[in-house]
């Protein structure tokens, strides 16, 4: 699964965008919220740390729903894979606001293994640039963000990746007079460099979202991944997975969420049999 991110989605607070149309969002500039207190004779600047937010974005990758009880989750097929442990595929940034909507991050993607042992894997750390609200009408938004990120994972050194270049842009519209919206998160990354693998990923999942009540909302998404890899003619993208995910949304605060999910793999066949179970955790602070 994706870590929508992170998405975006795991910078920001249009990761909550997936809960309902009446969240408030979360002040990130506390100099923009009333004093408390008593009046005061003097003025102070306004702290840098006002302007800094950090983030988490986790997607649990849980196990096949009918083998609950093993530590493995599944492969692009949906199938129980004893090579790859249940685990917590994870972003937390670091973003510093620059104006209203725009500001930059430090990005650190990392795996934590929920069973057999707490194993913790760097993934490839960057800094990106984003701007919350590249579109921003009453009904529809558009989040646009670029991230630079360093060969910092073991993976990618071993590969010999020198740099990678990805964009993640996000998008709701809230159709009027509705509990409905429609969305989609997207990515496209580059692997500049790499002489195995990956050379180019495209990935997409559209969704719809009904607000069930206030801070509740369900969601069903369609997820679809495609790559270039080394070696392949220039235009040659190969089909990693495509799956149906359903789920629930649950707004604890403006700054937590949860949302669990069933993610029915479709990349041979729609089946409980290639489906596991899993769980989205953005919070910030």
């Amino acid at each position: 699964m994706y870590t929508p991110i992170l998405t975006i989605l795991s910078i920001l607070a249009s990761t909550t965008a997936m809960a309902q149309t009446t969240t408030t969002v979360p002040v990130t500039n506390s100099s923009a919220a009333p004093a408390l207190g008593g009046q005061s004779t003097t003025s102070t600047s306004p702290s840098i740390l006002n302007n800094v937010q950090v983030s988490l974005f986790s997607n649990l990758k849980g196990p096949n729903v009918n083998e609950i009880g093993t530590a493995e989750t599944v492969n692009a097929n949906g199938r129980t894979n004893k090579k790859q442990r249940i685990h917590f595929d994870s972003t937390v940034t670091a973003a510093y606001k620059i104006g209203a909507t725009t500001g930059v991050g430090l990005v650190v993607p990392f795996l934590m293994m929920a069973t057999k042992g707490q194993d913790f894997v760097l993934g490839d750390m960057g800094v990106s640039f984003f701007d919350r609200k590249a579109i921003q009408t009453k009904d529809f938004s558009l989040n646009a963000n670029v991230a630079v990120q360093a060969p910092t994972s073991s993976a990618s050194r071993e590969r010999q990746m020198t740099l990678a270049v990805r964009t993640q842009p996000s998008m709701r519209y809230n159709i009027p007079e509705s509990r409905f919206s429609l969305g989609a998160w997207t990515e496209a990354k580059a692997y500049l460099g790499a002489n195995a693998g990956k050379l180019f990923k495209l990935w997409a999942a559209p969704y719809v979202s009904y607000q069930i009540a206030p801070k509740l909302s369900g969601i069903l998404q369609y997820e679809y991944e495609a790559s270039h890899f080394v070696n392949k003619a220039p235009l040659d993208f190969s089909l990693v997975q495509t799956d149906i995910v359903a789920g629930f949304a649950y707004m604890f605060s403006s700054s937590f969420m949860l949302n669990p999910y069933i993610a029915f793999y479709t990349t041979e066949t729609l089946s409980m049999q290639n489906a596991n179970i899993g769980a989205i955790i953005t919070a910030s602070i």
